[in-house]
């Protein structure tokens, strides 16, 4: 919205609530003064629905622009929210055998957790490239791990949760030491520790979803922190781009093969908010 129409808009708002907030007055009179205002604002919707469509317009007739509307694979191929593909390809992005560089990725990824205390100290082990990374890792209840990260070289060993849609899973629990619900985290941390007492550890939470509770000793960290350390790696990979592609359209909200039908139709467009969306991912850097 231009500064002249948002100050148009201001005006009309401010008029509506004085009108709404005003001394009783004829039910006639009170009609047909919203009814002016309902007129102003549909008048306005349409001249900004013109301005929006014309910006866009000049956009998709930059060819430097189209990229921006190219779907990763995995958005093609509907996997954008299959769990286990996100754990999958996290695999491959952070083995160093795999990939080159992908001590770099696990590094970073783990170097700036906010308020994990050993954090140097595991990425410093990471870069030694002696750690193997296991999926579905069993314990010895049979609860499976999605992502164990383990070096007994240098006693180091890291657990990763992924959570896109699911929640974490709760239990009940005869363990008379903690007042809360157990949940599958919880075993997965017994597990552990049991095994690897005096190994530096992480428990790590990656979610999709906002999480509303703590569960100590696991740091949380979500999809855009993610995307954010893969933006950052300078590691020339197709499997890595395609990714942090699917990325960027989870955590900015966009659906781009709706965006791509859209495209097609802007004239037809009459939603203001879709507007908006496809102005900002075309001046996106």
């Amino acid at each position: 919205m231009t500064n002249d129409k948002l100050k148009q808009f201001e005006l009309l708002m401010n008029d509506f609530n004085m009108l709404k907030h005003k001394e009783p007055v004829e039910d006639k009179d009170k009609l047909i003064r919203y009814g002016k205002l309902l007129e102003e604002f549909k008048k306005l919707k349409t001249e900004t629905l013109k301005v929006r469509k014309e910006e866009l317009n000049l956009l998709l007739n930059d060819e430097s622009n189209l990229h921006k509307l190219r779907l990763s694979t995995f958005e093609l191929m509907e996997y954008k929210w299959k769990e286990n593909t996100h754990s999958n390809v996290l695999q491959y992005l952070f083995n160093y055998k795999w990939i080159k560089g992908g001590e770099i990725i696990l590094s970073d990824f783990i170097k700036n957790i906010d308020g994990l205390e050993n954090s140097e100290k595991l990425s410093q082990i990471i870069l030694t490239k002696n750690y193997e990374i296991i999926r579905e890792h069993s314990t010895d209840e049979r609860k499976r791990i999605d992502l164990l990260i383990l070096d007994k070289q240098n006693e180091m060993v890291i657990v990763i949760e992924n959570k896109i849609l699911s929640d974490v899973a709760e239990r009940d629990s005869d363990d008379e030491l903690f007042e809360e619900r157990k949940t599958q985290l919880d075993d997965y941390r017994k597990d552990i520790e049991k095994k690897y007492p005096t190994f530096q550890k992480a428990f790590i939470l990656l979610s999709f979803k906002e999480i509303e509770r703590d569960y100590p000793p696991y740091k949380i960290c979500d999809y855009k922190y993610l995307f954010e350390i893969l933006h950052e790696v300078k590691i020339d990979n197709n499997i890595l781009s395609e990714y942090e592609l699917l990325l960027h359209s989870l955590v900015n909200g966009y659906n781009k093969q709706e965006i791509i039908e859209h495209v097609d139709n802007i004239d037809q467009i009459n939603n203001l908010t879709t507007l908006q969306q496809l102005k900002q991912l075309f001046n996106e850097n």
